[in-house]
């Protein structure tokens, strides 16, 4: 597996846990608390606010990944490191969050 293909592997994997660990305190923490009638509308809407920012935080992940591949940049333990304390801090807001 290429740096690329790794880097590009951690970043899908990121999303999806983001995603997921906002997607669930929603639907354990708030949907229980809103009526019936007013849950899937304020749900659905929900879902797809965090979608897209998520998104659009994560298309700006891979094109910086693809610019530094395409301009012949070496994708080095540095960028790796900065990836990996991006990661960190997000887990922490999520913590915090959940």
């Amino acid at each position: 597996m290429s740096d690329h293909d790794f880097v590009k592997s951690m970043a899908i994997q990121n999303r999806q846990r983001m995603v997921a660990t906002v997607m669930n305190w929603f639907d354990k923490e708030i949907a229980p608390q809103l009526p019936a009638n007013v849950r899937s509308q304020l749900s659905s809407k929900f879902r797809s606010k965090v979608m897209q920012a998520v998104g659009a935080y994560h298309d700006v992940t891979l094109d910086m990944l693809k610019a530094s591949i395409d301009d012949g940049s070496i994708i080095n333990e540095s960028a790796l490191s900065l990836l990996q304390q991006i990661h960190v801090d997000q887990q922490r807001l999520l913590d915090k969050v959940g």
